[in-house]
């Protein structure tokens, strides 16, 4: 199962889903225009999904239809680009925090001179 998360208003009646594990996209949930008990999805960019087209009677039955797609979906190029590059920054990061002093160390002097 994929972490989607879900911020949700009640009181304004609107809900914005995101799985960055899946998709870089940001999907809402909000009232169908027109439709005064029906939810409608929409996304942030490009057309959503036949599977989230659709009307909902309900904020919850949206959020279910928006995991349950999460979950049959395979992971976008940009969020695989994206996490590759994360990956990536965080190796040199180690790499980086792991090299020791080398090259200030062959200017030490070490022992007397004498």
């Amino acid at each position: 199962m994929v972490d989607v998360k879900f911020e949700t208003d009640y009181n304004k009646k609107i809900s914005i889903a995101t799985c960055p594990e899946k998709s870089k996209s940001v999907l809402t949930v909000s009232p169908s225009p027109g439709g005064f008990i029906f939810y409608s999805i929409s996304a942030n960019s490009g057309p959503v999904a036949a599977e989230l087209s659709g009307r909902f009677t309900s904020i919850e039955n949206a959020h279910k239809a928006i995991e349950s797609y999460y979950n049959k979906m395979k992971q976008t190029r940009g969020s695989q680009e994206k996490e590759i590059v994360d990956r990536i920054k965080k190796r040199k990061a180690e790499e980086n925090a792991t090299k020791s002093g080398t090259k200030d160390s062959k200017h030490v002097h070490q022992g007397s001179n004498n």
